[in-house]
């Protein structure tokens, strides 16, 4: 599987200067009085925007309805931050009050960019599978490891005579063609989870996805293809535990639906190899992000008896445009064979701005959201191993392998977002720095895939993601490859 928490992203646009505590956007004693107990960055800017937006309404005259609203929710937390001795949540702790100030934004938002680069990366992962069966001289093969090798018959590598297939015949009888029209179709399951950090909040997910497509191969070594991918994921955001009164994060969900339209080429000579993709896809994002804060016994103010708990939903669209080339070549010409290949991703990812809308309610702690835009640039390299063995019932194909990529756009972003029942024309926003994505990581491969008769091909393969600081995720694929 492919890395889901690797890039950072840009919401909006930046404001202001920097500040005597290093963030951008209009200071204020709340947020200095975070600064220094100590608070986490991300904290200190939701401490600012929530204080100069309570200024702001305040100097705007009495409000009403959501308004209203938002301006008594802000007083009440710059009191409690400050330790007003009215307006306040009479919180016991700092932790409780820096959980509060969570429940305010919306860092949650970081997923969406990850599940489009997701999206984009299973596409990937799906056509490198098919190329590197089509540049061995089996084009119904879907997984990483071919039924032969360059053409020559697999039985012919193997030690000694392959027995007869299923139906009677033997491997070399009923192999591929070298060239035309063949099919593929791929199905894949996902899941894994993510730690909430001082930046950005957990989640588990689980996906699933299908790749469909057919391919076209020349006898000059050239094949090029088109493939049609769908992905679906349903994220759950961690609810975190905590005090009765305020948790960093009370839960939520987001679902995203992806399509994706790859065209991709092999080209092989000898023992060498060149493979592209180049891929469009979009995505469909449903977000349901909650807050809940209770006031402790003692609060004042229209703090007293408070239970915060609401619910806001929101949906977007996203646009990305990937490509990768590869370049390998393979050591072995038997059963048993060793492939080293290196490359490069890129990803151009466009999040349209939205706003939320509280569910079941008229409070003001709805957020609006700016378009987001975002890049990727990855080094590839990589080892993979194969063996060959002929059964009665066909040819088997285990293979491992590992890949080590390097992200070169590896410095942390910045979330930018804002009230949307702030003072019509408001400037002051959220500064929500993402956290730095994970500069190296690798790719574990594991998997089987085997020949039967009258040229039908199927595999499984398992993937895990290593080294992704707090995340774990895997994936397992399956599918089969024929001829017209």
């Amino acid at each position: 599987m492919k890395r889901i928490t690797t890039y950072g992203f840009v919401f909006g646009s930046a404001v202001c200067a920097a500040t005597s505590h290093a963030q951008q956007g209009p200071a204020t004693d709340v947020g200095q009085a975070l600064a220094d107990q100590g608070a986490p960055q991300f904290v200190v800017n939701a401490g600012d925007a929530i204080r100069a937006t309570c200024l702001e309404l305040g100097a705007s005259g009495p409000q009403t309805g959501e308004r209203a609203d938002l301006f008594n929710r802000c007083r009440e937390m710059s009191g409690t931050v400050l330790g007003a001795t009215a307006n306040n949540y009479n919180f016991s702790s700092a932790g409780e009050t820096y959980n509060a100030i969570r429940q305010f934004s919306g860092e949650e938002a970081s997923s969406q960019s990850r599940l489009a680069t997701e999206s984009s990366n299973r596409q990937f992962a799906n056509l490198g599978a098919r190329m590197d069966a089509i540049r061995r001289g089996a084009r119904s093969s879907i997984s990483p490891v071919a039924v032969n090798f360059q053409g020559q018959d697999l039985s012919e590598a193997l030690a000694g005579s392959a027995p007869a297939l299923a139906g009677g015949t033997g491997a070399g009888d009923e192999r591929d063609a070298d060239t035309g029209w063949a099919w593929f179709s791929n199905g894949a399951v996902g899941w894994g989870d993510r730690d909430e950090t001082d930046n950005e909040g957990g989640y588990d997910f689980d996906s699933w996805g299908v790749t469909l497509g057919a391919d076209y191969a020349f006898d000059n070594g050239l094949a090029a293809g088109l493939a049609l991918g769908y992905n679906s994921y349903d994220v759950d955001l961690d609810r975190t535990s905590g005090s009765s009164f305020a948790t960093s994060s009370a839960g939520g969900k987001i679902e995203s639906d992806g399509y994706s339209l790859s065209g991709f080429f092999v080209y092989g000579t000898e023992n060498s190899y060149v493979n592209g993709i180049l891929s469009y896809g979009q995505n469909d994002f449903d977000m349901l992000r909650k807050a809940q804060i209770t006031a402790a016994p003692g609060a004042t103010g229209t703090a007293t008896g408070l239970v915060v708990d609401r619910s806001f939903d929101a949906s977007t669209d996203s646009s990305q445009l990937g490509a990768q080339a590869t370049a390998g070549y393979v050591f072995g010409s038997g059963a048993t064979t060793v492939d080293v290949y290196a490359g490069f991703d890129y990803l151009d990812i466009d999040i349209d701005g939205y706003q939320e809308r509280e569910t079941g309610g008229s409070g003001g702690l709805a957020l609006r959201y700016g378009s987001q835009d975002t890049q990727s640039v990855q080094s590839i390299f990589g080892v993979m191993l194969r063996h060959a063995s002929s059964t009665d019932f066909g040819v088997l194909l285990p293979y491992a392998g590992a890949e080590w990529r390097h992200e070169f756009d590896n410095e942390a972003q910045t979330l930018d977002y804002s009230y949307a029942f702030a003072v019509p024309g408001s400037t002051i926003q959220f500064r929500s720095p993402t956290d730095d994505p994970d500069e190296n990581f690798f790719e574990l491969t594991l998997g089987l895939s085997a020949q039967f008769a009258n040229n039908l091909f199927a595999f499984v393969q398992y993937n895990s993601t290593a080294g992704l600081s707090g995340t774990s995720a895997n994936l397992v694929t399956f599918g089969l490859r024929g001829v017209f």
